[in-house]
């Protein structure tokens, strides 16, 4: 099974994640659109990210990795990643880095080593199409939100109730709200 041969691999794997998030970030700020989000990031919070993303390879590499919390949590990692301006052909371009990363590190000679790093970019896989669909998801709420803005525009009476509306149009968007807290 699958968290078998994870079980077997993972122990071995340990001590090459950090390596692999350090070339993988590097790779992330040279790249032009990404490495220009990430240098906005002071120091600290660039080191948490890394840190962050350490985890999360851990966790891919679990052998009992629930399935709902995993998607559950992509579906987040692609609204935040929306929210924070990744386009989504930067995210495509990413994942790839970071399979490319995981694939020259972490294969070993055993058969068994394929087939559980196998597993870890299936599940990488996975999370990439969630994360796009969440991106793309909050991409059409923000249409209709404009949308919404739109006609409001158009029919208000007056300042008052063109201002007390798109206040309560913006409060009613997830992402203006996350961004208020």
């Amino acid at each position: 099974s699958a968290g078998i041969l994870l079980d077997e691999c993972r122990q071995s794997w340990q001590s090459k994640l950090p390596a692999i998030v350090e070339n993988y970030c590097a790779a992330l700020l040279r790249h032009e659109g990404i490495g220009s989000l990430l240098g906005l990031l002071p120091p600290a919070e660039f080191g948490a990210s890394k840190d962050h993303m350490l985890q999360h390879l851990q966790h891919l590499s679990r052998p009992d990795l629930d399935l709902a919390g995993h998607r559950a949590r992509a579906t987040k990692n692609g609204l935040f990643h929306a929210a924070c301006g990744l386009e989504e052909v930067w995210l495509l371009e990413a994942v790839e880095q970071l399979r490319d990363n995981l694939a020259k590190v972490l294969v070993g000679p055993g058969q068994g080593d394929r087939r559980a790093l196998a597993v870890v970019l299936q599940r990488l896989s996975a999370e990439r199409q969630w994360q796009l669909q969440s991106m793309r998801q909050l991409q059409r709420r923000r249409v209709a939100l404009l949308a919404r803005l739109n006609a409001l525009a158009w029919s208000a009476e007056g300042y008052l109730e063109l201002i007390q509306g798109a206040v309560d149009i913006l409060v009613s968007h997830q992402e203006i709200s996350a961004c208020a807290v």
